[in-house]
């Protein structure tokens, strides 16, 4: 395996096999690498969601009740490792 440069970082990706077969069959029509496919979908996936993403700063006295509820259970959850791993998500977008 190359070394990693130092602005790199390594993934690794458990997915099924059928899965596996496509994306080599998708990368292999595009004439790319099947890590380049995942990178540029992802990457596109990735700039889709920064351009819905829009945040504006929030008054918590505006906040409902239920809405500061909603986000300390949210705190809690992540504390407690309690959230969806990559893998699952990425199961929902197929």
């Amino acid at each position: 395996m190359p070394k990693l440069k130092e602005h790199e970082k390594l993934i690794n990706l458990k997915v099924k096999k059928d899965f596996h077969y496509k994306l080599k069959l998708q990368a292999l029509k595009e004439n790319t690498t099947m890590q380049a496919l995942i990178t540029k979908v992802m990457g596109q996936y990735i700039s889709e969601e920064e351009e819905e993403l829009i945040i504006e700063p929030v008054n918590e006295e505006e906040l409902s009740q239920e809405e500061r509820d909603a986000i300390e259970q949210g705190r809690r959850d992540i504390e407690a490792g309690d959230y969806q791993d990559f893998e699952e998500a990425f199961k929902d977008l197929l």
